[in-house]
């Protein structure tokens, strides 16, 4: 098979570009927007553009009766240039029959070569989105990490709280020992003390008792002036002053005189 690249028709070169343009026209029912045949064409050639469609198909394959212009529409696509419906002609299906297979090799390296865009650009897809994947999973895990040492760095904080928190209950249980043997050695000394206060009041009782004995032993020897005294009474007058302040401030005097009643 051999590989042409152009022919020429009544003194027109036709190229390929031309060839694989009205055979996209007659692959899609016999009609086509230009548009389509741009969408169909491979990407990476600069005649692959809705200019270089018009002029292929208004100044070569239509003058020479290869297609026609069905009719003229707006575009879909936005486009502020009209686009047009083209149409294959008899004659141009017979062209394509006649030198079709004749380009057949170059239209494959063209259809090849866009399915490899295709192809080229699902695979850019691809890349582009496993990296967004990579990028955006790189986020997650960098997030999930500050999220975990921000967990960590508070468990710390609560395990040096709960540390202090226990070394101020001991603190405090070591301050309640301290403070409970010191009121218990208080009581013991208040207990001592009491002791000792009774034992003080009873050796005052005893003590109170003897002296009063002493007392009333002391007006009983006083109220019997010795009879130097009877002879000479100035010389002892300090003793009759010292009974007599004693009988009063002990009330001495009036328990004698009760007694003697009672007697």
């Amino acid at each position: 098979m051999t590989t042409k690249k152009k022919v020429e028709l009544e003194g027109e070169v036709i190229r390929w570009p031309s060839i694989l343009m009205l055979q996209i026209v007659r692959d899609n029912a016999g009609a086509a927007e230009t548009s389509y045949i741009v969408r169909h064409l491979p990407e990476d050639e600069s005649w692959a553009s809705r200019q270089g469609v018009k002029y292929r198909m208004d100044d070569r394959l239509i003058p020479l009766n290869l297609a026609e212009k069905a009719e003229q529409v707006a575009e879909k696509d936005g486009s502020t240039i009209d686009g047009n419906i083209y149409r294959i002609t008899d004659e141009g299906r017979d062209f394509l029959d006649l030198y079709g297979p004749d380009f057949e090799d170059a239209i494959s390296m063209a259809e090849a070569s866009k399915s490899l865009q295709r192809t080229r650009r699902a695979v850019d897809g691809l890349v582009d989105r496993i990296e967004d994947a990579e990028s955006g999973m790189a986020n997650e895990v960098k997030q999930l990490a500050d999220h975990l040492d921000a967990i960590e760095n508070r468990l710390d904080s609560i395990q040096s709280q709960q540390e202090a928190t226990v070394n101020a209950v001991d603190e405090d249980d070591a301050r309640i020992r301290d403070l409970q043997r010191r009121i218990d050695a208080t009581d013991a000394a208040i207990e001592d003390v009491d002791e000792r206060v009774d034992a003080v009041k009873v050796d005052e009782y005893w003590l109170a008792q003897w002296v009063s004995e002493f007392i009333y032993g002391t007006f009983a020897s006083l109220s019997r002036t010795p009879r130097p005294v009877q002879k000479n009474p100035q010389g002892f007058e300090w003793i009759q002053q010292f009974r007599d302040e004693l009988a009063e401030e002990t009330g001495y005097m009036e328990e004698k005189e009760a007694m003697s009643v009672e007697d």
